[in-house]
């Protein structure tokens, strides 16, 4: 099901220390309509970060400074 792998493509790029690299090598690998919806998806997940850095749960995840996929 691509809607679940874009979703948790999302989230790994929200928590990605270097989210520019990430989707160069996304776009680079996934079919082209996978990708654009990949990209609608992007400024749901910037404003869920958002929402996060601003009310952080005391337990929430703390990525590395970078990421591996």
């Amino acid at each position: 099901d691509y809607e679940k792998g874009v979703d948790h493509l999302t989230n790994a790029i929200a928590v990605c220390g270097q989210p520019q690299q990430l989707l160069q090598v996304l776009q680079q690998t996934l079919p082209p309509p996978v990708f654009q919806m990949l990209l609608t998806k992007l400024p749901t997940i910037s404003q869920v970060s958002a929402a996060r850095v601003s009310h952080p749960s005391p337990h929430s995840y703390k990525p590395p400074k970078g990421c591996l996929v």
